[in-house]
């Protein structure tokens, strides 16, 4: 019993992060370049542990955004929950809006980021920039 709380103490203890540590991403376009995010800081709003208050705060383009897992609500079936997998970041524009999206990998031999997305999306003239940048790796 005593090892029991005792493992549920550590676990309580421990951060939940999602494995991005602060430093520089690195992957490729499907085109060959060099794609790049740079990870400031993870932390939880409020310092409430709870995946809906994780944040991360990146750049890319010399662009700051802060990321979150993106909620999924649901009036049918009543459910309020998140999406494990992604992590989203929006900036207005004066012309609409850009983007960020992490892709996150859960398996027993990898924890972290796999790849992300820019876009960059002009509302008033539909003009839309996708980059997506795959196999990223902290440098």
């Amino acid at each position: 019993m005593k090892l029991k709380i005792f493992v549920l103490g550590m676990l309580v203890s421990c951060p939940l992060f999602a494995h991005i540590e602060p430093g520089v991403y690195q992957g490729k376009t499907a085109t060959g370049n060099t794609c790049e995010m740079t990870v400031a800081e993870t932390y939880y709003l409020n310092n409430e542990r709870h995946p809906l208050n994780e944040r991360i705060d990146i750049s890319y383009q010399g662009q700051k955004y802060v990321m979150q897992h993106p909620p999924v609500v649901q009036s049918s079936p009543a459910m309020a929950y998140f999406n494990h997998d992604q992590f989203h970041g929006v900036v207005p524009t004066n012309v609409g809006a850009k983007a960020v999206i992490i892709q996150m990998v859960h398996t027993e031999n990898f924890e972290g980021p796999a790849s992300f997305s820019y876009i960059e999306h002009q509302w008033k003239t539909d003009s839309k920039v996708l980059v997506e940048c795959a196999g990223i790796q902290k440098q």
